[in-house]
């Protein structure tokens, strides 16, 4: 059974396909980031996100990945629609990813643009968070 905690407007949800449920979150408008999560097989899940991960992006966002790192335990984080990442948005990815770890879990990226693939390989976060640009290979590296 899916779930989904978004920043998404509803008319947006028609596209996620079934199985995903859509909630609005009080202050999504004008939202700088919009966040979709499916929920699959096996304790994983599958994170889309859209936007600027910048620092009103993180805040967004943060408590979805809190809520998401507490009780899954694999992640696959979609970079595809980012197209910036600033040292808030690096952070927000690290906790999550340290709570999985700390947990049993794994988290990995998942295609992000080049522009943001040279942020998270310029900090080293590669060395902590694998990238992926196959979503089989990324879902197969976090089933544990």
């Amino acid at each position: 059974m899916a779930a989904s905690i978004n920043v998404l407007p509803q008319d947006a949800c028609a596209g996620l396909g079934r199985g995903v449920a859509c909630l609005s979150q009080a202050g999504s408008a004008g939202a700088s980031l919009e966040l979709a999560i499916e929920d699959l097989e096996n304790g994983v899940s599958r994170v889309a996100l859209r936007g600027r991960l910048d620092t009103a992006g993180a805040n967004e966002i943060d408590p979805g990945f809190r809520t998401i790192a507490g009780n899954r335990r694999g992640v696959v984080v979609d970079l595809a629609g980012v197209s910036y990442l600033a040292s808030l948005g690096l952070h927000v990815l690290l906790l999550c990813a340290k709570s999985l770890a700390r947990n049993g879990g794994k988290m990995v990226l998942l295609s992000p643009t080049a522009n943001v693939e040279d942020v998270i390989r310029s900090s080293g976060t590669d060395l902590l968070i694998p990238i992926y640009h196959d979503v089989a290979a990324a879902l197969a590296a976090v089933k544990l």
